[in-house]
C-alpha cells in the first residue's frame, strides 16, 4: 500500500467469518483474489486490536492480482452466535451489506458462483445508469454477506475500475442502507479526507425485486472515497425506511458478517484524533495490528462511521 502519497486508500471489506476456509475458497475461486497472508492473533493481540475477549482469531488477507486492493477475513474464536444481517431484513439500515465486483460478462460469473454452490437471487436487475445499461446479480453467502456481480457498460468500467482485463475486478465498493447520507459524508471527509466521488438515483421496480422489496424503490446514493478507480464506500437510501423504523444493532465484533472496511491511512494519529473529536473511536490506537505481509508492524485503530460500519485504520507508514 506504500506509494500512494498522503491519500487514505480503502483496501477493501472486512468479513467476520464462521467458516474462513469456505470464504477463502469463495473469494479465490469465484472472485479471483489471491491469498497474501494467513496469520493468527493470540488472545492479548485480539483484545488490543479488536477489543474482543476470546481465544484468539485467524486473519487472512487476500488481494486481487495486479491491484492494491482486496479482502480481509477474520474468524474470531469462539464464534459468535449472531450475524449482522439476515436476508429477510436485508433493507434495514445501519450496517454494511454488499461487496460489489465488476465482471466483463455476467453469465460466466454466475456459472463460477453456482459451481461453488452459491445461490443467486432469481431476480437479476437491468437498469440504466448515466453511462449506459447495467446488469446486476446478488448472491447471499455465508454469514449473511451479499456479493454483487455487476456487468457495467464500457464507459462505466473505464471510469470506475482499475482494469477489467481479468474475469473479475478488484472489490469495487462496500455498500449498505443508511438513513445518514449527509452525516456520513461529512464524517468521512473530516476523518479521512474522502469526498463524494459519485452520486446517482435509481427508480426501478426490477431493481427493487432483486433487493427483496415488495414496494417501488427510489434509491439515492452517495459513493465516498478518494478515487473512482479505487474501492469506495457506498451509502444508499432506498426511500423505504424512515426514522423510527427497526435498525440493526451496532456492529460489535465478534458478530459475524460484513463488519466494514480496512483503510490504509497516511497519518494514523491525525485520523484517530479527528475520530475522537466525533466520539467515534471503538478501539484506540495500538502499535501492531498483528497482520503480516505489507502490514507487518503497522499500528491500527477501529472507528465507527455514522452509517454503522466499522473502519479498521491501518498505518500505511507501518
Amino acid at each position: 500500500m506504500r506509494g500512494m502519497g498522503d491519500t487514505n486508500p480503502i483496501f477493501g471489506p472486512i468479513v467476520s467469518s464462521s467458516d474462513l476456509d469456505w470464504h477463502l475458497g469463495m473469494f479465490t475461486e469465484v472472485f479471483g483474489l489471491a491469498l497474501t497472508c494467513d496469520c493468527r492473533l493470540d488472545p492479548p493481540s485480539l483484545k488490543r486490536v479488536w477489543g474482543v475477549d476470546g481465544q484468539g482469531a485467524r486473519v487472512v488477507m487476500l488481494q486481487t492480482p495486479g491491484s492494491n486492493y482486496g479482502v480481509q477475513l477474520i474468524q474470531f474464536e469462539p464464534l459468535s452466535g449472531a450475524t449482522i444481517r439476515h436476508r429477510s431484513k436485508g433493507l434495514v439500515p445501519g450496517a454494511a451489506k454488499v461487496i460489489d465486483f465488476f465482471v466483463p460478462e455476467l453469465e460466466p460469473a454466475l456459472e463460477r458462483a453456482r459451481a461453488y454452490g452459491l445461490s443467486i437471487n432469481d431476480d437479476i436487475a437491468s437498469y440504466d445508469s448515466p453511462e449506459g445499461p447495467v446488469r446486476e446479480a446478488h448472491a447471499w453467502v455465508r454469514d449473511e454477506v451479499v456479493c454483487a456481480m455487476i456487468e457495467p457498460p464500457p464507459a462505466m468500467a473505464e471510469r470506475f475500475s482499475s482494469g477489467l482485463g481479468r474475469p473479475v475486478s478488484e472489490p469495487q465498493s462496500v455498500s449498505g442502507p443508511t438513513l445518514a447520507l449527509e452525516e456520513s459524508a461529512a464524517y468521512f471527509h473530516r476523518v479521512l479526507g474522502f469526498d463524494v466521488i459519485y452520486e446517482y438515483e435509481v427508480k426501478d421496480s426490477n431493481f427493487g425485486q432483486m433487493i427483496g422489496s415488495d414496494q417501488p424503490v427510489h434509491i439515492r446514493a452517495k459513493n465516498i472515497g478518494w478515487n473512482l478507480k479505487a474501492p469506495y464506500i457506498g451509502m444508499i437510501d432506498y426511500g423505504l425506511a424512515r426514522p423510527g423504523d427497526e435498525t440493526i444493532d451496532p456492529v460489535v465484533p465478534p458478530v459475524r458478517g460484513l463488519l466494514g472496511v480496512v483503510v490504509c491511512v497516511a497519518d494514523l494519529a491525525a485520523a484517530v484524533s479527528k475520530a475522537e473529536e466525533l466520539r467515534s473511536v471503538v478501539v484506540p490506537t495500538c502499535s501492531d495490528a498483528g497482520i503480516q505481509g505489507p502490514w507487518t508492524g503497522a499500528g491500527s485503530a477501529v472507528v465507527r462511521a455514522p452509517n454503522g460500519m466499522l473502519l479498521q485504520l491501518l498505518d500505511k507508514a507501518g
